[in-house]
């Protein structure tokens, strides 16, 4: 018996030696497809000469004084594709202008600093260094402590109004434009080289409404009356795709 346990010892030794040894790693930049044993010979990159610090991306909304924030990494975060099924803060550029998509969807995640699930966009029609104007689209702010009846889907105006449709720009003050990502088509574990992130902010009253319309024909005027305060504070370091 204690010969058979010895043979069959000696046999899976002998098949593990005869795998191909490598790094089994998928996120790693020298990850080998054909390897089957990781020998501890992954390497990491850090994307343009960053420290992998854990403020690569960060995204904050503070509504009446409730903090919602995510911040992390790009390689144990956002990954090797950033995708709204995990918290996140990129930027993407296009020919109307730049979209800022960000969000927190895994409250067990490391990259959850604060408040609950949400998901929302800026669009800068014309991103520059200063004052850049953004309109804010908010898909998901359920857990948001907007003020009792306050419809958020609705949109808000920048100042105390009547509009049919809520569409205005906020200024951002952008510190830092960030610079470009690398793309690395030949590799699919790690498609991206995060350049440095795009960093702004906004502080200010944005005014939501409940759905009151008027109308007056006299006068012309007709819509929604946009008059319920909502203090609203954003800061964000956004991972740049462009």
């Amino acid at each position: 018996m204690k010969n058979f346990i010895l043979i069959l010892t000696i046999s899976f030794l002998a098949i593990l030696s005869c795998k191909k040894k490598g790094c089994t790693d998928h996120s790693a930049t020298n990850y080998d497809y054909n390897a089957q044993v990781d020998d501890g010979s992954c390497v990491y990159s850090t994307p343009n000469n960053q420290s992998a610090s854990y403020t690569d991306f960060m995204f904050s909304i503070t509504i009446d004084g409730v903090a919602h924030k995510t911040e992390g990494s790009y390689g144990s975060n956002l990954g090797i594709y950033p995708t709204t099924a995990t918290n996140h803060c990129y930027i993407s550029n296009s020919t109307s202008g730049a979209s800022l998509i960000a969000g927190i969807a895994d409250k067990s995640s490391d990259s959850y600093v604060s408040g609950d699930i949400f998901a929302l966009s800026l669009h800068f029609s014309n991103l520059s260094l200063g004052s850049s104007d953004a309109s804010i689209s908010i898909s998901n702010g359920t857990n948001f402590t907007f003020p009792p009846d306050m419809i958020y889907s609705w949109g808000f105006s920048s100042t105390i109004d009547t509009i049919y449709s809520a569409t205005p720009l906020f200024a951002f003050n952008i510190t830092d434009l960030g610079s470009p990502t690398v793309y690395d088509y030949t590799n699919p574990y790690y498609y991206y080289d995060f350049g440095d992130p795009v960093i702004g902010s906004y502080s200010g009253t944005l005014y939501g409404t409940d759905g009151t319309f008027v109308s007056n024909s006299s006068t012309d005027t007709y819509g929604y009356v946009y008059n319920i305060p909502v203090q609203v504070s954003i800061e964000f370091k956004a991972a740049r795709l462009w």
